[in-house]
């Protein structure tokens, strides 16, 4: 397989194209758009033409995701760390998703998914309250060439998964 993406899904996430025959790698954020509401509120989104550039211009084999879930809105002992999403979050973190679904099906790219507990797992990656400088950290030891490209804990997350699909 020589290119491979990972994508770290939600509108901080990330995207990284491993090739492994030039030995080289591709990163950027997820592409947001932002639209004005009524009442003045903003809403932000993946941009979608812009992720099908990015993933026509990258041409990838095949693209691994994080298979992310909402958590739904329940007592604080339910959800991991306290941690509830609520029902706008949920909607818009599931949209991200089917957005990402989309852009890759339309364009025929091979996906598949993989839990954060799984890839992980394997990495030995840090989960849950404060992990972000943790899997930057991680992400740098693996890539120490790109460390200045893999500052977000997005594109990290993004990269590892790249090399959980490997």
């Amino acid at each position: 397989m020589a290119r491979l993406v990972g994508i770290d899904p939600g509108l901080t996430g990330g995207i990284v194209c491993l090739d492994t025959v030039a030995a080289t790698m591709a990163v950027a954020a997820l592409p947001v758009r932002t639209e004005k509401r009524s009442k003045g509120k903003t809403k932000s989104f993946i941009d979608e033409d812009a992720l099908t550039d990015i993933v026509e211009a990258w041409a990838p084999d095949e693209a691994w995701v994080e298979d992310v879930f909402a958590i739904g809105k329940k007592g604080p002992r339910d959800a991991p760390g306290g941690r509830s999403d609520g029902v706008v979050g949920a909607f818009t973190f599931g949209e991200g998703k089917g957005v990402l679904k989309g852009v890759l099906g339309a364009l025929r790219v091979p996906r598949r998914y993989v839990s954060p507990q799984k890839w992980k797992g394997l990495l030995r990656a840090p989960s849950g309250p404060g992990k972000a400088s943790g899997v930057k950290t991680l992400a740098h030891r693996y890539f120490p060439q790109m460390a200045a490209q893999l500052k977000s804990s997005g594109k990290a997350e993004a990269a590892l998964i790249c090399l959980y699909g490997l």
